[in-house]
């Protein structure tokens, strides 16, 4: 029991973080914002923060982050992509 309540709790964090960084991709892609923003600098710390992240293959698959997170590969910005 404590596993799958671990692991929802897993859940929950990384697309917490996926939707943030989403956010912060749309608003970074305007022209108005600063290529050095606050935005795009969530961005590009998102690697950093996944990969201190522990997630299970399990939650890999459930939460479907590479699909998410793809828009990122080609994003307006370069220093995001």
């Amino acid at each position: 029991m404590t596993e799958r309540r671990n692991s929802v709790i897993m859940e929950r964090e990384l697309l917490s973080l996926c939707e943030a960084t989403k956010k912060a991709a749309l608003v970074a892609a305007m022209d108005s914002v600063s290529f050095t923003g606050p935005e795009v600098s969530r961005c590009v710390g998102l690697p950093k923060k996944l990969k201190d992240f522990l997630v299970t293959g399990n939650v890999l698959v459930s939460t479907t982050v590479d699909k998410q997170l793809s828009h990122l590969r080609q994003h307006k910005r370069e220093k995001i992509r």
